[in-house]
């Protein structure tokens, strides 16, 4: 069943200029925001996540550690990091992608992406919904 959710949530994240589809046998859940703000998002708003699939189109350490946070249990990045994939797998989550990548850049190409670099330390998926949300806070700090 949940290969079938997952390549369900693919077409559709290819169906659309979306950039994240969660879904369950009930429910689709789209968004076209862009890095881990559609899953820090539905976190945020306390929405149950727990058991539904993931695609996505980046998926580094950081998205990945929100996916444990949430209870997803299936995950497709159109890119994703060796670090994200091996973490999603020792915790029993299906993976699917397509490009593994090293490591996740900024947005500008030219460093590592500052999520990436916010969960590097991390162990504990509970810790990463607090620690990147005040990395995303302090970014806008900075741009303002």
């Amino acid at each position: 069943m949940a290969k079938t959710l997952l390549s369900r949530a693919v077409t559709l994240l290819h169906s659309d200029t979306y950039t994240c589809i969660l879904c369950d046998r009930d429910r689709v859940l789209t968004s076209r925001s862009n890095g881990i703000a559609p899953l820090l998002t539905r976190i945020e708003d306390k929405e149950d996540l727990r058991g539904m699939v993931c695609a996505d189109k980046i998926i580094g350490k950081a998205a990945a550690m929100l996916l444990l946070y949430s209870g997803v249990r299936a995950a497709h990045g159109d890119v994703m990091s060796v670090k994200a994939k091996n973490l999603l797998e020792q915790a029993g989550v299906a993976v699917s992608y397509g490009v593994l990548t090293d490591g996740i850049i900024n947005r500008t190409g030219d460093g590592p992406c500052p999520m990436e670099q916010a969960v590097a330390d991390l162990t504990d998926p509970g810790d990463a919904p607090c620690v990147l949300r005040d990395t995303l806070e302090r970014l806008k700090r900075l741009k303002d």
